[in-house]
């Protein structure tokens, strides 16, 4: 008896044994999980909040549950709501991480959503059309009331997607009755839409327009009625109050998506709303979207360009603006060592910038004019960059307030440019420094005085392509001149070194040499002799240097500051600046013939073979 209790005990064992082995292998359909959707390798730059019910009374559902990619240690961030693809017949939300992982290292939250599906080879009535949009409202309201407990910030929500997933996205941002089930506006609360290889016509004569094999695949997702046909096309429901929209498709796509996303982007724009469509050349359906790519990639560049447009930036007539960017760590909210981009809306990528340094005699900027001339440059397809810096006390100056520290600041906020002006939609293989009066100095020193770049690893003739001063002193006078004016004698000992050694190396002029930027030098007719002189002075020491340099004498121009802003006589002073300035711009940095449609001038398309991330979908 004793023997056979424990043989049957040793059975048990062993039984249970094998179940827990058997349990601790991943199973077939894990592993095919685990191939189609391995690790992020920047997981660790993002927190993950992973399979989250947005459905309260379907919590053990696993389906209709969503995963936040969160960017680390960020508040008040913009979220977009993420929605995989897989022919409305299988749905991932392990798909989001493609774009979590950069889009969450430049300051966005993903929320990746799973909605139910269709059965492929048994669908059932009650899966079709418009079951999966129910659950995708369902979870884009879950983001909308939850997302400020994780920081997010719901005023600036844009919704994405792929393939059936960019159907769904399209759906819901241009069809207000799903959102309103919600009591949610579309129209308010979604600030974008971006579409990946969508499909946002839904025919109701299939066999007349798709091969077979999809229109039977439709058949199984759509009833076939002409009424469900229209509510499922995200193209039949465009109006004035639909959000701007993003729609990209690869070269070698699905047959017809090229079609839907142009259809889609014109009916949009007939409406009046800002759209897009843009073909990514050496693309496929699967490979329209992809994860791990260079921050300079084609589709990553026009993503974060409209994604921090409509989800950060301000707007004006001509351009977007993002401003107050400290391109300093840890400053306090006084401190002017900040920036202000402008994006030009006639652009969506690779245009080329100006950055500008505000000039005041080197005392507090006087704010009201950068913003003008901006708004104005932005119109040509320019973008720009307005550079803050640390200025003199000269009611009580300092030592470390002196020469060099505001060039220095200068050349931080250039380099932080270098590195993110792309963020934006810019070129930094185009960007041409600029100023007004001490900015016009300080864009003039960091032009022809290769070591303040060269600490932050950057090369005057790799990253300047060109400058342009307008009243600057570029020769700094010794102080003793007979004629120096009255004001000059009074501030320059408070912000340079006496000396005529000292003052020299401090003087662009000094500096002016072979393999610097092509310059355009302005001033105003009735400028102080001092200014007149000192660009003459530049003029002839950048000539002899073999540099191409214009001079410019601007008719009727007493001041810059009134004609840059209009003020004075009006817009024609501004138009006498603005002219040269657009025109020496567009003859450095042309407009690049863009390869992958719609209007990103520019833009390189990627064809590399690399292993594309999203698994095979089967068209659609």
């Amino acid at each position: 008896m004793n023997h056979s209790i424990r043989t049957i005990q040793a059975c048990i064992g062993f039984a249970f044994f094998v179940l827990v082995i058997a349990s601790s292998q991943p199973t077939e359909s894990q592993n095919r999980r685990d191939r189609q959707f391995p690790a992020s390798p920047y997981a660790n730059e993002y927190d993950s909040h992973e399979d989250i019910s947005y459905i309260a009374d379907a919590a053990d559902d696993d389906v209709r549950k969503l995963n936040l990619y969160l960017p680390k240690g960020k508040k008040n961030f913009p979220v977009i709501v993420y929605y995989p693809g897989g022919s409305w017949h299988v749905c991932e939300r392990l798909g989001g991480r493609k774009i979590a992982d950069f889009l969450c290292r430049d300051g966005f939250g993903v929320a990746s959503v799973t909605y139910r599906t269709v059965d492929r080879k048994n669908p059932q009535p009650e899966q079709m059309f418009p079951r999966f949009m129910e659950d995708s409202a369902a979870a884009f309201a879950w983001v909308h009331t939850n997302i400020a407990q994780y920081g997010g910030d719901n005023t600036r929500m844009m919704v994405c997607g792929h393939s059936a997933g960019g159907h769904v996205a399209g759906l819901l941002a241009v069809e207000p009755g799903y959102l309103r089930k919600h009591d949610l506006e579309a129209s308010n609360v979604i600030k974008g839409l971006i579409g990946f290889s969508g499909v946002y016509d839904i025919p109701k004569d299939m066999e007349a327009t798709l091969d077979k094999e999809r229109a039977d695949k439709l058949s199984r997702v759509f009833p076939n009625t002409q009424e469900a046909r229209d509510k499922g096309s995200p193209v039949k429901h465009a109006s004035k109050d639909d959000p701007p929209a993003l729609l990209i498709y690869g070269e070698n796509d699905t047959e017809t998506l090229d079609v839907c996303a142009e259809a889609f982007a014109k009916a949009l724009k007939d409406a009046g709303v800002e759209a897009s469509a843009h073909k990514i050349a050496g693309r496929g359906h699967d490979s329209s979207c992809r994860r791990n790519e260079d921050d300079g990639e084609i589709v990553n560049k026009l993503v974060r360009a409209f994604a921090f447009r409509h989800g950060m930036c301000d707007e004006t007539d001509n351009s977007w603006s993002r401003c107050g960017l400290a391109y300093v760590n840890d400053i306090d909210e006084k401190d002017p060592r900040r920036l202000d981009f402008y994006v030009p809306k006639c652009a969506l990528c690779d245009f080329p910038c100006v950055v500008i340094y505000p000039g005041n005699q080197w005392r507090p900027i006087e704010e009201g004019w950068t913003g003008f001339v901006a708004d104005r440059l932005c119109k040509h397809g320019i973008g720009v960059a307005v550079v803050g810096y640390r200025t003199v006390d000269m009611l009580s100056p300092q030592e470390d307030e002196r020469f060099p520290r505001f060039v220095e600041d200068a050349a931080e906020g250039f380099a932080w440019l270098q590195k993110n002006a792309t963020l934006f939609g810019g070129d930094p293989s185009r960007m041409v420094l600029a100023g007004q009066g001490a900015g016009a100095y300080i864009a003039a020193l960091l032009a022809t005085d290769p070591t303040y770049l060269k600490k932050h690893d950057l090369a005057v003739k790799d990253s300047v392509k060109g400058f342009i001063g307008i009243s600057g002193l570029y020769r700094i006078p010794e102080g003793t001149e007979k004629d120096l004016p009255q004001e000059y004698v009074d501030f320059l000992p408070l912000v340079f070194p006496v000396g005529k050694t000292e003052r020299a190396n401090a003087s662009p002029v000094t500096h002016a040499g072979a393999g610097d930027p092509p310059t355009l030098l302005l001033h105003g007719e009735q400028d102080s002799k001092l200014i007149v002189e000192s660009a003459q002075a530049f003029k002839d020491a950048l000539e002899s240097a073999k540099v191409c340099v214009e001079i410019r004498q601007m008719p009727g121009v007493l001041e810059t500051i009134p004609a840059l802003t209009g003020r004075g006589k009006g817009c024609e002073l501004c138009e006498q600046i603005e002219t040269p300035i657009v025109s020496f711009i567009e003859k450095l940095c042309p407009a690049r013939e863009s390869k992958n449609g719609g209007n990103a001038p520019g833009a390189q398309s990627s064809s590399s073979g690399e292993e594309d991330f999203v698994a095979p979908v089967e068209g659609f």
